[in-house]
């Protein structure tokens, strides 16, 4: 399964959760491609990067750095399902992008996800530290193609519905006017 993260390496978006999480799956469940600035915050990607060395993650975690907005769009696109256990989420823009995609998305009950994806229907939202729950809710998406289509369908439909920036920014000024 392609699994697609995307967030800056800082440490409330949660990339080490989401290593450990996978580390602990057998090896052939999912491949995580991680894609944002790692160089945001020196330290936590010192972190990221001292995990990723580790035998139990070796040739399972792609990295590509920042990328234009139309190569994460196609990576979008090419995913599975998306993961991001952020602490702390304004919006969550990628969460959108993750869900007009038609992804699942799995991530914690914190900031914007929870108005965003409904636990069970399009996604997975679990309590924030529940390394258990995230470890097995990839694999569930990773082994149970039933689940994961139902949840990508979903995830699509509430992804559609959700307002442009054009519709925000109407909304915006006619509430101004």
């Amino acid at each position: 399964m392609g699994l697609l993260c995307v967030g800056n390496w800082i440490p409330r978006k949660g990339i080490l959760d989401v290593l450990q999480a996978l580390a602990r799956l057998p090896a052939d469940t999912a491949t995580l491609h991680l894609v944002g600035d790692d160089t945001a915050d020196p330290r936590y990607a010192a972190r990221v990067r001292a995990r990723l060395r580790d035998p139990d993650l070796a040739a399972r975690v792609v990295v590509h750095g920042p990328r234009p907005a139309d190569e994460v769009a196609a990576m979008y696109e090419a995913a599975d399902a998306f993961v991001l256990p952020s602490t702390k989420e304004p919006y969550g823009t990628v969460l959108g992008e993750a869900l007009a995609a038609g992804l699942p998305v799995v991530g914690w009950d914190a900031g914007n996800l929870p108005h965003l994806v409904t636990n069970g229907l399009e996604g997975v939202v679990l309590p924030v530290g529940d390394l258990d729950g995230l470890t097995a809710a990839i694999a569930r998406l990773a082994t149970d193609e039933g689940t994961r289509q139902s949840m990508a369908n979903a995830a699509r439909k509430r992804g559609n519905a959700l307002p442009t920036w054009d519709d925000t920014a109407n909304d915006f000024f006619g509430a101004l006017r």
